[in-house]
Formats: C-alpha cells, structure tokens, sequence
C-alpha cells in the first residue's frame, strides 16, 4: 500500500526539528497543520497509528516553551481573563463551568469565584503546574478523545483551542450535547477573514505550528449550526500585549479584528 509523506514542523524549543509521518493514502494534509520540508524521522502508520502519533508529537509540544511565549502568557487578573468572564456572566451567574485547554488554569481561577470549574487540558506540563487550589479541578486529557458528560453544563469556554484541533466539528458536536438547557459555549479562534484577520492567521499560523483548523467565520457557523447551536453571536478580539485585550463591534469587526470571539446556544 502506497503512502502520502507528510513534514510535522514545530515550535518551540523542545520541539525542534522536524518530524516525518508517512500517511495512509486519503489522509487530507489540511487537517493536519503540516509542512512539507527534508526531515530526519520516519514511521510508517495506519490511520489509527497515525492519529495517535500526530497528537503524542503535539502534546509534547506543549511544554514550558510553549506557555512562556508572548501569545500564550497569561495572569489570573488580567484584563482579557476579566474580560471574558464577563461575557460569560451576561448568560450564566454560576453553575458548572468547563474549560477546554485551560492551561494552568489562569482564567479558571478567576471563573471559580462564580462557577463550579473544571478543565481538560492535553498538557501535562500545563496540569502539574496549576495552582494548588486547582490541582483536583484540572486533568490531563485530549479532548478530541474524551468523552462529555451529556447535559452537564450551564457553560463551556474553549478560548483559542477549536484551531488545534484535527476534527473541531465532533469535539463542537459533543460540547453541545455537554450543556444543559440554555448552556452555552463560549471562545475564540484567529479571525480568518479580512486584511487584519488574515494577516494575523497567517503569522500565528507560522509562529505555532499546532495550528490545523483555522477557518472563516462562515466556515465556523456552519460548524455550530450543523452541531444544533441556534444562535450564535460572533465579534472581534484585539488582543493588546498577553494580558490585555479589546473587543470589536459593529458591522465592520471582521475588516479589523485579529482574533473572533464567539457565544453559542
């Protein structure tokens, strides 16, 4: 049987060099976030080896390099974390509040003073490392292969994690099914549209290579239309430094917005 040869390419200082994957044929190279570059390491797999390869390469990825970089630094009071609670809270006062690829839990700190929280993250480096009073709260996981409690949540935050993900419409489907009546998710993803929004994909595309699934914001309502999210509300994200960021409304947030939040019901 023939094989398709594809280039992981990583960032970060643990994770330097390159790391060739020979594919089963049908295997589509957009989801798997990859370059096609010379490399050094080969492994023959089958698709199940193949995904499980690809996501063990990734989450070793996400080590102290990772988390120390400008893009994914982060403050338990920071003005972005504040900022996002605060969307949570125009819909939800309390109840039980998941975090998807919550890291060290640094907003999950600041939601614990009004949700019961949790989080599934695939780093165990990010997971060791939360604060002691988040250590039962957090656990390791992949999340596109743990399975939700059905009808568990009054709110799911996935911020900045749907474009890591190989296959975000089944981990979108399961979130839906994981809320309660009027549960809602809530997140953000790179906004792939417009001069600023593209621009910006394409560099933070460059700079972490775990990046798989960054889609229009077309492309993604339809991911949470077709996952049975009725309304859907979509605006922009200025991220200003790690710590600071600015919303965006209005008729024109895709021309000039980096970053697109979203809220789903």
């Amino acid at each position: 049987m023939g094989v398709v040869v594809l280039t992981l390419a990583f960032a970060g200082p643990a994770a330097a060099g390159r790391h060739k994957i020979e594919l089963a044929p049908g295997v589509d190279r957009r989801t798997a976030g990859v370059s096609q570059h010379p490399t050094r390491l080969t492994h023959t797999l089958s698709h199940t080896e193949e995904a499980n390869n690809v996501m063990s390469i990734i989450r070793r990825t996400y080590d102290h390099g990772y988390f120390q970089t400008a893009l994914h630094r982060s403050s338990p009071d920071s003005q972005r974390n504040h900022r996002r609670l605060q969307i949570i809270l125009d819909y939800h006062r309390n109840g039980r509040l998941l975090e998807i690829g919550p890291g060290t839990g640094e907003f999950l700190r600041l939601a614990s003073g009004c949700f019961d929280v949790e989080g599934i993250d695939i780093s165990s480096h990010a997971v060791t490392r939360a604060h002691p009073g988040l250590n039962d709260r957090i656990r390791v996981g992949n999340i596109e292969q743990t399975p939700l409690a059905p009808e568990t949540y009054q709110v799911i935050a996935a911020f900045n994690i749907l474009e890591h993900l190989r296959e975000p419409a089944a981990v979108i489907q399961r979130t839906r099914q994981a809320l309660l009546h009027a549960g809602c998710l809530v997140g953000s993803v790179p906004c792939n549209s417009g001069p600023v929004g593209r621009v910006y994909t394409q560099v933070t595309n460059f700079f972490d290579r775990t990046h798989c699934s960054t889609l229009t914001p077309d492309q993604w309502r339809a991911l949470f239309l077709t996952a049975g999210f009725s309304t859907i509300r979509f605006f922009g994200e200025q991220p200003v430094g790690p710590h600071y960021s600015l919303h965006i409304h209005g008729r024109h947030w895709q021309h000039i917005s980096p970053n697109m939040m979203f809220v789903c019901q």
